[in-house]
């Protein structure tokens, strides 16, 4: 069974509000794996991650953006972007049925984590990887 009969055999619909979402996406996490990273807002100070900075992976390489929106309808999440290097500004949209999406999101401060974290397991002194941890944007 994929993912839509998953989805219309749970509900004849797809929540109609964001915050109806975060509710499905708790109560039936095996049908929004894709989705978990930004609907976690109860684990974040900042609503659904916006204002946070995120690295985005897709196929053609990797960029660091801050969210800066998020809007929901008919099945469809749209995400509002500014890449901070350069300030340009993206739209990333994902639809709730797509369950390989295009785009893949990592909160940048998870990363941060596990680096600082690496470099504390690590008996090498590697400036490299704590010059990630204290970035130009003091984030």
């Amino acid at each position: 069974m994929g993912l839509m009969e998953e989805m219309k055999s749970n509900s004849d619909k797809y929540p109609v509000t964001l915050d109806d979402l975060v509710l499905e996406v708790e109560n039936n996490p095996h049908l929004y794996k894709h989705l978990k990273i930004f609907l976690r807002g109860a684990e974040h100070s900042k609503p659904f991650g916006i204002g946070c900075d995120y690295l985005l992976v897709n196929k053609y390489g990797f960029w660091l953006y801050k969210l800066k929106d998020i809007n929901y309808k008919d099945g469809k999440i749209e995400l509002s972007l500014t890449e901070l290097n350069r300030g340009h500004t993206s739209v990333v949209k994902i639809a709730l049925s797509d369950k390989n999406p295009r785009h893949i999101l990592i909160r940048w401060t998870d990363i941060k984590k596990l680096v600082f974290q690496e470099c504390m397991d690590s008996d090498q002194n590697d400036n490299d990887q704590l010059e990630l941890i204290e970035d130009k944007n003091g984030n």
